[in-house]
């Protein structure tokens, strides 16, 4: 599994944090869901039956949540210069599929309701 290992440090000492590379996925109804990976460029489709099945038990949040969990990346990266190029590609690219994601879902619910 990818992940990203950061070192943190305060005023009294530094600690190393690592980031698991973790799946999200984005609902987009009647369709299953999209899903990709934080890190890695890996992505799947999950038809609704698989969706049903896998989200069972799971906690969903708004979108936003990740875009704010991104900019404390983003600024973490910044602040710290301790960011691979490769690391803060893949923390945009995942922005990216995100925003993806809701488009996806905006369009498949215009659709649901023009029928």
């Amino acid at each position: 599994m990818t992940s990203f290992a950061y070192v943190l440090c305060s005023a009294n000492s530094c600690t190393r944090v690592t980031i698991q590379d973790g799946e999200w996925c984005g609902d987009i109804g009647d369709l299953g869901a999209h899903c990709a990976h934080m890190i890695s460029p890996a992505e799947r489709d999950l038809n609704k039956q698989q969706w049903d099945d896998l989200r069972f038990g799971q906690v969903c949040a708004a979108s936003s949540v990740y875009v704010n969990l991104k900019t404390v990346l983003e600024q973490l990266c910044a602040n710290t210069n301790d960011c691979t190029y490769e690391q803060v590609q893949a923390i945009q690219q995942f922005g990216s599929r995100l925003d993806e994601f809701r488009s996806r879902a905006q369009l498949e619910h215009e659709d649901q309701g023009a029928l």
